[in-house]
């Protein structure tokens, strides 16, 4: 089991909780339907949905992603 096998498998354990923005959602489904096709990229999206928290994103967090100050204004959200 590999390292992704092995998280999903604790968050589907209830053991963690797992969570996705939603940009992140939007990305996934554009390559994958690029790769496999709008079905496999609608049923992954699906899975992911069943299984993980969106996080939540709004003016709050996106000011505070600002004052911490870090290049990648996208990994601070």
């Amino acid at each position: 089991m590999n390292d992704v096998e092995a998280l999903f498998a604790k968050i589907e354990a209830k053991q963690i909780e797992g969570y996705i923005t939603a940009t992140s959602l939007t990305d996934i489904f554009y390559i994958v339907s690029k790769s496999k096709g709008i079905q496999v990229a609608k049923q992954v999206v699906s899975k992911l949905l069943d299984g993980l928290e969106i996080c939540k994103v709004d003016r709050l967090i996106l000011e505070s992603a600002l004052a911490l100050e870090l290049n990648d204004f996208e990994d601070a959200v």
